[in-house]
């Protein structure tokens, strides 16, 4: 359990959810493809996570004749529970806030927007879980109902963040929105039980078409990446790194090559979801 206590903008002392972002990561994760990977569970073998600092767990699956590829940034919330919390009149009770990257340290929120934009990803959202007990996080995780307790934000509902400062992410379990506190505005969540805890039926709901995912689609999808990540990291992203990380390359292995890049240069994860 993480004790610490982390310097929020209005200057108290905010305990950050009880669990790392790693731990959320694999719950969240396992419950997915345990779900929508395809009638084996996971629908195909699992990758085994790199050693390094940044990996997150992931899998690779084999490459089904449709699906769909589903990019989650995971962020765990912090607890607000005082009056004089800066966001606590929007709410009038506790309530939960999300840091975004901010642009001073990394084009993450960027990258992630463009990706989104893009063809190269099916669906982009920031996952951020509606508690933040390991006590919660047990019990969601043994009856299977993590995907339930979410909140799912894309990044393209944010836009572009306006400056290089902290901006950030605050709401209610439950709620229909968000409240993007920069500006402020409302971000309003899809909150029907069925696409709540079905990212292939958020995809419908924006209809997105979908296209078989067959050896030259994925290699065109990994250049497409590969091109806005280098485009947007100006030299703080640093993925020459990764040439020396995976022996994955785009032309060979481009599935593979796309989730080392979500795990090990943008601290996300990349599942492929079996339609």
């Amino acid at each position: 359990m993480n004790e610490a206590l982390l310097t929020q903008p209005e200057g108290q002392r905010v305990p950050p959810a009880a669990f790392s972002e790693f731990t959320f990561a694999f719950a969240f994760t396992y419950e997915l493809v345990g779900k929508h990977g395809g009638p084996s569970g996971l629908g195909g073998l699992p990758v085994i996570p790199s050693l390094t600092e940044e990996a997150k767990v992931g899998y690779d699956l084999g490459v089904p004749v449709s699906g769909v590829l589903y990019f989650a940034q995971f962020k765990v919330p912090f607890l607000l529970s005082r009056s004089n919390a800066r966001e606590w009149y929007l709410f009038n009770s506790e309530y939960l806030r999300i840091s975004l990257m901010p642009e001073r340290y990394s084009p993450q929120h960027q990258i992630l927007l463009d990706l989104e934009l893009s063809s190269a990803v099916d669906i982009v959202e920031y996952v951020a879980p509606e508690f933040t007990s390991v006590q919660d996080l047990t019990a969601h995780f043994v009856a299977a109902t993590i995907e339930d307790n979410c909140a799912y934000i894309r990044p393209s509902d944010i836009g572009a963040l306006p400056d290089p400062d902290d901006h950030y992410l605050s709401y209610v379990p439950g709620a229909s929105y968000v409240w993007y506190t920069s500006d402020p505005r409302l971000i309003y969540l899809d909150r029907s039980p069925e696409s709540r805890s079905d990212p292939l039926l958020r995809l419908e709901a924006r209809q997105v078409p979908r296209a078989s995912l067959d050896q030259e689609v994925l290699v065109q999808r990994a250049r497409t990446m590969d091109d806005i990540v280098r485009s947007r990291s100006e030299g703080r992203l640093r993925i020459e790194r990764l040439e020396s990380l995976t022996q994955n390359s785009i032309e060979e292995r481009p599935l593979e090559w796309m989730a080392d890049v979500s795990r090990l240069v943008l601290g996300g994860q990349l599942v492929l979801l079996v339609d």
